[in-house]
């Protein structure tokens, strides 16, 4: 039996697991093999901000919700560029604590966690925006270069 397929197995028989957390894309929140993290079964919906633990292939990511649809929840990395658009089912779990050395924070109920996930968003939200403006007025740029060549 893999690691990987014991994570499903822990979590339907204990509810949870702690583990080390591995990756950069959720920095500067968590660290590559240095925070461990608390996952909780996903027994209800999850919430705007929540971290969830989902598979993708043979992967297991830890990523955060941006947005809750019916069926689905819009996901991005703390770290990362992209969102991705990931099915209900495919969540088993989400973040409910982490150790940051010898300290517990719990994410449900830390204030400063809480601040730190609001300015994480503003944050993403004018990337995003100020990405899809770059974007629109070099297209926008390149397509009167192109005319001013014909």
């Amino acid at each position: 039996m893999n690691k990987f397929a014991s994570y499903e197995q822990i979590l339907k028989k204990d509810g949870y697991f702690i583990a080390h957390f591995f990756g950069n894309s959720m920095k500067p929140f968590f660290n590559d093999k240095r925070d461990l993290v608390l996952i909780k079964n996903a027994e209800n919906k999850l919430k705007k901000f929540n971290i969830a633990f989902y598979k993708k292939g043979n992967q297991f990511i830890l990523h955060r919700v941006i947005s809750v649809r019916e069926k689905e929840y819009i996901i991005c990395g703390d770290n990362c560029k992209y969102l991705e658009i990931i099915p209900q089912e495919n969540v088993l779990g989400y973040a409910a604590g982490c150790f940051k050395g010898k300290k517990y924070i719990d994410l449900n109920k830390n204030f400063l966690y809480k601040v730190y996930t609001h300015l994480w968003y503003i944050i993403k939200y004018i990337y995003f925006f100020t990405e899809l403006c770059y974007t629109d007025f070099h297209n926008q740029k390149q397509g009167y270069l192109n005319q001013k060549r014909s």
